[in-house]
């Protein structure tokens, strides 16, 4: 920011016909002159001291401090003072700077094209200059007398003569740094600092539509990528889950609807055991709970709840065709029921077989954007962000 002060300032004193503000040479000139008065501070404060090397050197420090202070107050009330406020406010700059195109002052004089990041900030400033100046009204005896006092001990501490009663270089700093400080800050706020926010603001909006671009692009590839039929299950592991299905008990018109489900299941999209069942059947229910996990994985708890007084048996989970090739998972009933915990990047159809003696096996089914837990990322695939 000080290069572009001082390029400004220098192209001011090159070209003063040109449009460059006249802000900018004030400002060049103000620091100069501050960087100046350090120096003569310095001085005062060696020369002011008539003791060794080291406390006449303190002295010179003392005074520089005393400066600074003062500086950093003025600076502070001239951003108070100068701090832009945004929202259909017309143009700072119409010209120079960084708004020397009729575009750029068209743009940022639009209503549309304020910035405001935060107004909780700008209405504190304005009740603090307005506390400023109205206490600053009412007490102007006190504050003189203030003043006085301070300017004789800043005398006293520079000059480490404590019976001084002369505050007049003590007064001449304070005033000096603190009005230089006030004016510079106050001259930048008003200038320079509206460009930069709306530069930050613009560069910050154009990183997040880029974003948004690629999150836009990398959801249509994994829309295309589950619609692609890479998800079929291999026929020897249909064959292999089939036969144990049968082996345990279950019939074999069940056991041909689940081969023939998932044989027409290729792609993400499908959902094979989609009302295979219901959620209760014959005193069995079934209920799922979802906990996120993050970085887009979920978990989830799958219970059978049997009717009460059943004897322990065998339930056969019925997985997502994305799980190829083990879609199918078997596991005992016990009296209190059968859990079953999985993780998945999404909601699906999960079905289970209970078999029966001599009988239509039990057919369940849960759509687990229904389960408990279940987030509107789970329900409806979201990548996460």
């Amino acid at each position: 920011m000080m290069n572009k002060i001082m390029k400004s300032a220098w192209e001011i004193i090159r070209e003063p016909s040109n449009n460059y503000s006249q802000v900018a040479l004030a400002i060049a000139v103000i620091s100069a002159a501050t960087i100046g008065g350090l120096i003569v501070a310095f001085v005062y404060g060696v020369s002011s001291r008539s003791c060794g090397v080291s406390c006449s050197l303190a002295g010179g420090f003392v005074a520089i401090l005393s400066s600074a202070g003062a500086f950093s107050v003025g600076g502070m009330l001239g951003l108070l003072f100068g701090a832009p406020s945004w929202g259909g406010a017309a143009p700072l700059h119409p010209t120079g700077g960084d708004a020397t195109s009729a575009e750029s002052a068209k743009t940022e004089s639009s209503p549309s094209s304020g910035i405001r990041p935060n107004t909780s900030l700008e209405r504190i400033a304005d009740w603090l200059t307005t506390m400023i100046v109205g206490l600053s009204l009412v007490h102007l005896a006190t504050i003189e007398s203030r003043a006085t006092d301070l300017g004789v001990w800043l005398t006293r501490e520079i000059t480490a003569n404590q019976t001084t009663l002369n505050g007049t270089a003590g007064i001449v700093l304070a005033l000096a740094f603190g009005f230089s400080g006030f004016l510079l800050v106050y001259l930048w706020s008003l200038r320079f600092l509206p460009s930069e926010l709306r530069q930050s603001y613009s560069a910050l909006s154009e990183k997040i539509d880029q974003a948004n671009s690629k999150t836009d692009a990398l959801l249509v590839r994994f829309s295309e990528f589950k619609n692609m039929p890479i998800f079929s299950i291999p026929e020897h592991a249909l064959n292999r889950q089939e036969a144990r299905m049968k082996a345990v008990g279950v019939d074999d018109l069940t056991c041909t609807e689940v081969r023939t489900r998932y044989g027409k299941a290729s792609k993400g999209s499908d959902e094979p055991m989609e009302n295979f069942g219901r959620e209760e059947s014959n005193g069995y229910k079934l209920s799922v709970t979802v906990e996120d996990q993050g970085m887009g994985i979920f978990s989830f708890t799958a219970k059978i709840t049997p009717p009460a007084g059943t004897a322990t048996g065998t339930v056969f989970w019925l997985l997502h065709n994305s799980f190829t090739p083990d879609v199918v998972s078997e596991c005992p009933i016990e009296a209190e029921g059968a859990t079953f915990n999985n993780t998945a990047n999404e909601a699906f159809w999960l079905g289970a077989v209970v078999p029966q003696t001599g009988r239509e096996a039990i057919r369940l089914a849960f759509d687990l954007r229904n389960a408990k837990g279940a987030t509107d990322a789970f329900k409806n695939g979201t990548l996460p962000m």
